[in-house]
């Protein structure tokens, strides 16, 4: 008797289990369909495509909240810019005919605006000035122009001031670092495999 009422409790018990089991999964189930047609998912993955593209062509007209310019005679002229909503081109045109130009975009995440906001507030980048009339022979003359919220000026400093000077050297820091982000894009453009030949038969 004994043994008969263990088998039948452990009879009932698993089928308990298997019952709450399938209870689980049909609940899931629900819970994932609904999930999949609410209109908050729709819209976060309809933002997260927008990301990867970039902004439409209309919001790219807006005018940057932060650009970089810098030319010379012997190796080209670079432009970067920011606009807005974080969308930021790298553009390097060579002064060489016989090398490439680089265009590179990226959608910059808000962590990385943050910190960069952060460091040109930090160190108060629209106090910084020139201390120099001329430059050394050959020198280039970056130019910082910032229309950020509050922060509206054009640092014009020589190349070497950028690179000497404690706060011009921390601000041009920050912006290398997110300048060589976006590059990396165009390089990773370069390094993507061409697509293989079809092998199905023609139909013609």
């Amino acid at each position: 008797m004994h043994a008969t009422r263990q088998r039948r409790w452990g009879s009932n018990w698993t089928a308990r289990r298997t019952g709450a089991l399938a209870a689980a999964l049909a609940a899931a189930a629900l819970a994932a369909a609904a999930l999949l047609g609410s209109p908050a998912v729709a819209a976060a993955a309809g933002a997260a495509a927008k990301a990867k593209a970039g902004p439409a062509p209309e919001e790219r007209r807006v005018a940057p909240v932060l650009t970089w310019s810098v030319g010379h005679p012997l190796w080209g002229a670079l432009s970067f810019t920011i606009l807005p909503h974080g969308y930021a081109t790298y553009d390097f045109k060579p002064a060489r005919k016989d090398r490439p130009p680089t265009l590179a975009t990226k959608m910059l995440s808000a962590a990385q605006l943050k910190a960069l906001e952060s460091t040109l507030r930090k160190h108060g980048v629209c106090t910084i000035v020139s201390k120099r009339k001329v430059g050394i022979p050959d020198e280039s003359r970056p130019t910082l122009s910032l229309s950020w919220k509050d922060l509206r000026c054009a640092i014009n400093l020589w190349d070497g001031e950028w690179r000497d000077m404690p706060r011009a050297k921390e601000v041009s820091a920050a912006l290398v670092k997110v300048m060589e982000e976006v590059e990396a894009e165009a390089k990773k453009a370069k390094k993507k495999p061409a697509a293989a030949p079809s092998t199905k038969p023609s139909t013609k």
